[in-house]
């Protein structure tokens, strides 16, 4: 059970600290506004100019009326807005692009999440893998050690030849060695589950460490 919380707690913290999936999941937002704002009423106004011209006899320069009393003739004119809805046509194919572009984020960052959650649990897997084979191997290591100290006793007490101390040294070597190998295993895992979730134990301060191990001794206790 505790496993499970430790696994979980990873995760989660790997998704939140994630970079990448932070960025994606920002470009997601900025299409889902550039969508709204598309799919808003848009009017665009169109202006023209108006005139009418009333009359009750032909004006000329020449002719009758052309005193420039015109009592019965005059202009009449303005300007004319309208202001169509619209609607359709290109609003429509660049709302159907945006919303095609939020669909390939959205699995994009869904794609990356389980990468990264699958990258966490083998990592985790790993590291526990190689704590045991550490475990083991510095058993093995400080047994072989003790047993090179008696075969040494043994051979300066004569009980034993050149052959048995050579024996003994080469094996507590190779046991030392092979500590050494699975320890190196071991941090390298450390190191790599620590990129994955996106903290550092080289760079984090000593609050920010405690912090996290609280946060970590919560959700165990849960």
């Amino acid at each position: 059970d505790k496993s499970k919380k430790i696994e979980n707690f990873l995760v989660q913290g790997a998704i939140s600290n994630s970079n990448s999936l932070a960025s994606l999941n920002n470009n997601i937002k900025a299409k889902e506004r550039e969508l709204s704002a598309n799919k808003r009423e848009r009017f665009l106004p169109k202006i023209s100019a108006a005139g009418k011209y009333y009359k009750d006899n032909m004006i000329t320069p020449w002719g009758e009326n052309s005193n420039k009393k015109f009592p019965d003739e005059y202009w009449e004119a303005g300007i004319v807005a309208t202001l169509p809805l619209i609607s359709g046509g290109e609003i429509y194919y660049n709302s159907k692009k945006i919303e095609s572009e939020i669909q390939s984020l959205e699995y994009s960052w869904a794609d990356s999440k389980n990468n990264l959650v699958q990258q966490v649990l083998q990592t985790y897997t790993e590291l526990l893998s190689n704590y045991v084979q550490n475990y083991s191997t510095s058993t093995s290591a400080t047994v072989a050690k003790k047993n090179l100290n008696i075969v040494r006793n043994l051979y300066s007490e004569g009980t034993i030849t050149v052959t048995d101390l050579l024996s003994a040294q080469n094996n507590a070597l190779s046991q030392e060695l092979n500590n050494v190998i699975q320890n190196f295993n071991l941090i390298n895992s450390a190191l790599k589950l620590e990129n994955l979730y996106g903290k550092s134990s080289i760079t984090m301060t000593s609050d920010e460490k405690l912090q996290i191990l609280n946060n970590l001794n919560e959700v165990l206790e849960k």
